[in-house]
């Protein structure tokens, strides 16, 4: 799980999960939604996500979308020191 950090550094609204097989590719699935050298990451030992897709043409559209208790808790009730700076952090992005 991770979420984009303000100009001031502290975190903004702006949370996502990512899930890869390397450091690498972690950083690689997070810089498709925001800068990876502006966000804090925690690991999430559970989640899930539920969603209705709904096909208009060819356009995708997600609806109801749900997430897990495991999910929503990191999210509202997190220590804010469970989120750390990512490895990459330190070259300098």
């Amino acid at each position: 799980m991770f979420r984009f950090l303000k100009d001031d550094g502290s975190p903004s609204d702006y949370y996502g999960i990512a899930y890869a097989r390397d450091i690498d590719g972690l950083l690689c699935e997070i810089d498709k939604y925001g800068d990876p050298c502006r966000c804090e990451i925690t690991k999430l030992t559970e989640a899930s996500i539920c969603f209705r897709r709904e096909v208009n043409g060819d356009s995708l559209e997600l609806d109801e979308l749900e997430l897990g208790d495991s999910v929503l808790r990191k999210m509202l009730y997190s220590n804010n020191d469970e989120f750390k700076a990512p490895p990459w952090s330190n070259y300098g992005g």
